[in-house]
C-alpha cells in the first residue's frame, strides 16, 4: 500500500499505547492548540478541509456531520464512538485490538 500513514507512524511496542510513550512522540499536542486556541467552528472547518469519512458503510464526511450541530445552542451534545464493530463484521476483529494497543494515537 501507498501513501502517507495517518496512524501508527510509530512501531507498536507493549507499551507503545502508554501516555508517557504516547506524549514522547508528540501526543495531545493537537488537543492542546484545538481546546487552547481554536473555536469549534475553526475544528469543523479543519476536519471538513481534511476531507476525514467516517468509518461507517457510508463513508459519511465527519466535518459534514459535525457542522449540523450547533454548539452554541445552550444545549448539551455528546460524542459517542462505536469502537466495537466486531460482532456484525468478523474482519475487523484485528482492528479491536489494534485500538486497544494504540488508543492514544488518534490524531487531526
Amino acid at each position: 500500500m501507498t501513501g502517507r500513514k495517518l496512524l501508527m507512524s510509530f512501531p507498536v511496542t507493549p507499551t507503545s499505547h502508554l501516555l508517557s510513550e504516547v506524549r514522547a512522540r508528540g501526543g495531545y499536542e493537537t488537543l492542546k492548540k484545538v481546546l487552547t486556541s481554536m473555536t469549534p467552528e475553526q475544528v469543523t472547518k479543519e476536519v471538513t478541509a481534511a476531507g476525514i469519512l467516517g468509518h461507517g458503510g457510508a463513508a459519511f464526511p465527519v466535518g459534514r456531520k459535525w457542522s449540523v450541530v450547533h454548539l452554541n445552542d445552550g444545549q448539551p451534545h455528546y460524542l459517542c464512538a462505536n469502537a466495537d464493530e466486531a460482532s456484525r463484521e468478523p474482519s475487523r476483529i484485528a482492528g479491536s485490538s489494534r485500538t486497544r494497543r494504540t488508543s492514544w494515537s488518534s490524531r487531526c
